[in-house]
């Protein structure tokens, strides 16, 4: 880190991306990401505080939390960190900076470097493309609630497969040809609803521009306004509505749509 310092002050130094599962692989041992992550910190599993001779030097936490299943499902094992798990890596993080355990002192940002799904089409075994797209800004909104400051979608363009998909990767934003798959318009503006109670849903975005946001509902054919906001800066919005009974829900920024979200 030293190093790259004196080339740039300004340099931002990164960790290596940590895969999200431990356990035995091909006869490889891996440790937990978890359980890795406490160890460089010097932190126990209680969070405490431990012998650190020699403090890890970084800017940024790097992390790539893939899931098995939905952006919502936790990983079985303890030190696993799948994307609703961040908290598992967060959390020691900022006791090793309390502690002064890492350098140089200072609050770190945490980025995931890689996350991503196989799309149906054209994997047959990826996730169906519609649900695709949803579990891309879910899974983009679950990181941001967990702090995560900066997520890196993989891939832009799906693999040639060769018919082997399991060796390849079909998860981009664009099929093979160039076709947009719907998970480009989420990536795009992401768009989040979830009920929080019998009358109120809270909504979550972020904006593809400064400017004024609307939370549209569907009205047979036509979208009626609910609630306008203004986003600059992050572009990202938070709000809540009064809202009962089922709906379709989508936000507009300028002559941007994003996906529909439907309640119940």
């Amino acid at each position: 880190m030293t190093a790259v310092k004196a080339v740039r002050r300004s340099n931002v130094v990164l960790t290596a991306g940590t895969a999200p599962f431990g356990g035995n692989v091909l006869n490889i041992t891996r440790v937990a990401p978890a359980a890795f992550w406490r160890s460089v910190f010097c932190v126990s599993a209680r969070l405490r505080p431990l012998r650190c001779p020699h403090p890890a030097k970084f800017d940024v936490l790097a992390h790539d939390p893939y899931s098995v299943a939905r952006p919502t499902q936790r990983a079985l094992n303890g030190d696993d960190v799948s994307i609703p798990d961040m908290g598992k890596l967060i959390r020691p993080l900022r006791a090793a900076e309390r502690t002064h355990r890492i350098r140089p002192a200072g609050r770190k940002a945490v980025w995931v470097t890689e996350f991503g799904w196989d799309s149906r089409p054209p994997d047959p075994n990826g996730v169906p493309i519609q649900q695709h797209a949803r579990w891309l800004e879910q899974a983009l909104y679950v990181l941001w609630r967990q702090g995560v400051a900066m997520a890196t979608w993989f891939k832009i363009v799906d693999e040639p497969s060769g018919g082997d998909f399991g060796a390849t990767y079909q998860s981009g934003l664009y099929e093979v040809g160039g076709t947009a798959k719907p998970a480009l318009t989420a990536f795009a503006f992401p768009f989040v609803t979830e009920r929080v109670s019998r009358s109120r849903v809270r909504v979550w975005g972020k904006a593809p521009a400064s400017g004024s946001v609307s939370i549209q509902r569907q009205a047979g054919a036509a979208w009626r306004t609910l609630r306008t906001l203004h986003v600059s800066g992050s572009r990202v919005f938070l709000t809540t509505l009064a809202l009962r009974g089922s709906a379709v829900l989508r936000a507009v920024s300028g002559g941007n749509a994003s996906l529909t979200w439907g309640q119940r």
